[in-house]
């Protein structure tokens, strides 16, 4: 990235301000040497907890990059992102595990790296291969070092590696600034050393008029066109990543690679070719990736875009360019036209596209004051993606998709360098919504929605582990603390605040910004929320957390659950609400066990429980999870949806009341009649493993039989049912089974009135519907432990009791409102 910077700036500014690299030298030199002999223990701590928060920022500068310039092909840079959030938690300082997770995560990071180094190096051979393997196998030592307890502790792993960093980049600092001094007026600044090897333009020294334009923008547009490998192939064989940024296969095995070009009114026309055809059959395509000068063929310059649509075919995309220097670029193809070589790796037609477009763009952005932008450039997002582009280029070799992208970057950052970051995300998300928007209306096909699918299923699971995880553990916690049962609920209770405060905002969310944005939003939150419950000043502060973290469960359960049922069709729809509902209750389940793994101690816990959302976060947010437009709701009135779906409100309610009731009595009400406690705690386990495995085969059902007779008959199947449990509950090789089949069955009725909703509402008034339903899930779960408490003072058998009105209840509603939902 710095390279990128100095290019952007030009030779100007730079050597006004040389100085100021050497004070940058000594600064990191003297950070570097108390980072590597770890002195200071406190300060250095601290230093690295700035720099894991640094990393989690950068991780959102880079997915928020990503959203505003929206690329369609964007897996590995999210992945990237991703990445840094994970670094960045790591980084941060936790004592509980001697900086065991970070030894190991940064070790592994030099060993990918390394071993990618090593074998792009070994496999492309480019001018600077032996450097670039020297430097791969250092790192793989560097690697093995970490690893070994010896000679760096575990806990001094991560200021060693930041000091012997920092220390490396003092020398080319001070290196830097020196040449920078000594750098001529008028030549470019991809004469010094810092940009040796083949990835970077040379050029004469231009006299001040020329090197310094001043008029950068002009009436012609430079423009960039590229061919993409997969639009060059006929009938190609779909290969994801590889055939956009290396090469397509078509159906008779012939390699298409693409081919990149660019023009400049009136008479300026830059395309590289082989002079005759290069074999490029699979057999010899691996022995052309070698750079050496054994594969260089003689090349020529084509002499028109015309000339070269009409031989072949026009460009599949083409980027303009209006702020760019005319005269640097000609200087820069005087020189380099002068050697008619192609060489498929080192010197092909997107390395040629990509130093032209460099040479014309040098110095674009050195007017005005610098400093401000080299503070501009460093918090712009697309320049971070500038960078990861230029990166993955030199590592292996340009390629058509490489340029593609690295271009439409540079568009961002130069043509709309004087707009904030945040207002061109804003832009794109409103261009984007009416793309999408207009797609729906013309019934355009999109593609399989099963990996969208797949995503939401694993997201509910890992945040319902991460939600079973996170309520007995703040329970836990505060008891601890020496807090009573009073308190522990109302701390509890503001998670349903957090509930009732998001839900009158969600159809509107929904409808305006679709379901992805916020359910990311949800699970950032979540983890964010999670992290920072441990370190709060005051135990008072988890009231306001409570409430955050209330209100992104709310969120993600509503979205997620709306967005998987507006994909469904009617033919599988309850097929895969029960899918959606069995991995949320196998989440449920999991949380405790993590937690008896974790232990409940310390800050280890609520970090695990921000990881696992970090995690869900990642499922939800690659780019294949394409979420769908919603309209508008019907009615801007939630309460308006209380008389148009009473009985998936009664699901809802009673489902909550009679679930939480069991959870809260079901053991104790096996030990009033004579269970052990141990069997008794099994009882549960064997209710809720019922619960999970039936959702299938009832899911399997509604799909083949009327969905209201069959949500009627389940409500019969579990009135009966608990009308049978006195009756069993002193055998339990009959009480073992008929709670894991009543379980199933009783669960079974939210899954199908689910799907029956879904299968009448669509966008935004299923987001109303199910919105209205989970605060129906929280009075459900408010009323149910305490009516249910009432029933046992009662009644020995109160607690069977209680469900079987609470079910007789259901069922007579759902028979006398036939035509409701």
């Amino acid at each position: 990235m710095i390279r990128l910077i100095l290019l952007l700036l030009g030779t100007q500014p730079l050597r006004t301000y040389w100085w100021a690299f050497i004070v940058l030298a000594a600064c990191s030199l003297a950070t570097g040497i108390v980072f590597a002999a770890h002195l200071f223990d406190t300060a250095i701590i601290v230093v690295i907890d700035i720099i894991g928060i640094a990393f989690v920022i950068e991780g959102m500068a880079r997915l928020l990059a990503l959203a505003a310039i929206g690329f369609p092909n964007a897996t590995i840079p999210v992945l990237k992102s991703l990445g840094f959030f994970a670094l960045g938690f790591i980084t941060i300082d936790v004592p509980w595990d001697d900086n065991i997770v970070a030894t190991i995560t940064i070790g592994g990071a030099l060993l990918i790296d390394g071993l990618f180094r090593l074998g792009s190096a070994v496999m492309i051979r480019s001018e600077r291969w032996r450097r670039a393997a020297v430097i791969a196998v250092i790192e793989l030592i560097m690697a093995g070092l970490i690893w070994t307890p010896w000679p760096i502790p575990n806990r001094h792993t991560v200021p060693f590696c930041l000091g012997i960093i920092l220390i490396a980049a003092s020398w080319s600092l001070c290196r830097l600034g020196l040449q920078l001094r000594r750098l001529p007026s008028g030549a470019s600044v991809t004469d010094l050393p810092l940009f040796a090897g083949p990835n970077w333009h040379g050029r004469s020294t231009l006299p001040p008029a020329l090197a310094h334009t001043s008029r950068w923008d002009n009436d012609n547009p430079l423009t960039v066109h590229i061919w993409t490998p997969i639009g060059s192939a006929v009938d190609p064989q779909p290969r994801p990543v590889i055939d956009r940024y290396i090469a397509a296969v078509d159906q008779n095995g012939v390699i298409m690679t693409g081919h990149a070009s660019l023009s400049l009114p009136p008479g300026t026309y830059v395309s590289l070719c082989p002079a005759n055809d290069i074999d490029r059959s699979s057999a010899e395509f691996g022995r052309l990736l070698r750079a050496g000068t054994e594969n260089d063929v003689p090349g020529r310059f084509k002499a028109s875009l015309e000339e070269e649509s009409t031989a072949w075919r026009k460009p599949d995309r083409e980027i303009n360019f209006r702020h760019y220097n005319a005269a640097a670029l000609q200087a820069f193809l005087s020189r380099y036209r002068q050697v008619e070589v192609y060489n498929l790796t080192r010197r092909n037609c997107s390395s040629t596209v990509v130093l032209s477009l460099d040479a014309a763009i040098e110095g674009a952005l050195g007017e005005g004051h610098p400093w401000q932008t080299l503070l501009a450039l460093l918090t712009d997002p697309a320049m971070w993606l500038l960078a990861l582009w230029r990166a993955r280029a030199e590592a292996m070799t340009w390629t058509p998709g490489l340029v593609l992208d690295y271009a439409q970057t540079l568009q961002h950052v130069l043509e709309r360098r004087n707009n904030r970051w945040l207002a061109r995300l804003w832009i794109a998300k409103r261009r984007f919504e009416e793309r999408r928007r207009a797609q729906v209306a013309e019934g355009v096909a999109t593609q399989s929605q099963l990996p969208t699918m797949v995503s939401l299923i694993a997201t509910a699971m890992i945040f319902g582990l991460t939600y079973g995880l996170s309520a007995p553990l703040l329970a836990l916690s505060l008891s601890r603390e020496g807090f009573g049962e009073g308190f522990i609920g109302a701390n509890a209770a503001m998670h349903a605040a957090g509930v009732l405060a998001i839900a009158p905002l969600l159809p509107s969310l929904a409808w305006r910004a679709g379901p992805k944005l916020p359910i990311a939003a949800a699970l950032l939150a979540a983890a964010a929320v999670l992290a920072l419950f441990p370190v709060m000043p005051s135990i008072w502060l988890w009231f306001p957390l409570r409430i955050a973290l209330g209100a992104a469960s709310e969120t993600l359960f509503v979205m997620s659950e709306t967005w998987l049922s507006q994909l469904s069709d009617e033919r599988t729809r309850t097929r895969t609400m029960a899918i959606y509902t069995t991995a949320l209750s196998l989440g449920f389940a999991l949380g405790p066990v993590i937690l008896t793994t974790v232990g409940t101690d310390g800050i280890a816990p609520f970090l695990v429980g921000g990881g696992i959302a970090l995690l869900a976060l990642l499922s939800i947010a690659m780019p294949w999870v394409r979420a769908p437009v919603f309209e508008r709701p019907a009615h801007r009135n939630m309460l308006r949806y209380l008389w148009l779906v009473p009985i998936a409100l009664g699901a809802t309610l009673i489902n909550a009341a009679v679930e939480t009731a069991g959870m809260s009595f079901l053991p104790l009400y096996a030990m009033r009649v004579g269970w052990d406690e141990q069997p008794a705690t099994l009882l549960l386990s064997v209710l809720l493993l019922g619960a999970i495995l039936m959702q299938l085969p009832i899911g399997w059902l509604g799909d083949r039989m009327d969905r209201r007779r069959l949500v009627i008959g389940l409500g019969c199947l579990s009135t009966v049912g608990a009308l049978v449990w006195p009756l069993v509950i002193d055998t339990p090789l009959l009480a073992y089974p008929l709670l894991f089949l009543w379980g199933g069955v009783f669960v079974g009725i939210y899954t199908v009135m689910m799907a029956l909703v879904g299968s009448r509402f669509q966008g935004g008034d299923l987001v109303s519907v199910y919105t209205i339903t989970s605060v129906a899930w929280g009075a459900g779960a408010f009323v149910g432990p305490g009516t249910a408490g009432a029933a046992m003072d009662l009644a020995r058998h109160g607690l069977p009791y209680f469900a079987v009105f609470a079910c007789a209840a259901f069922t007579l509603l759902a028979i006398l409102r036939r035509n409701s939902a």
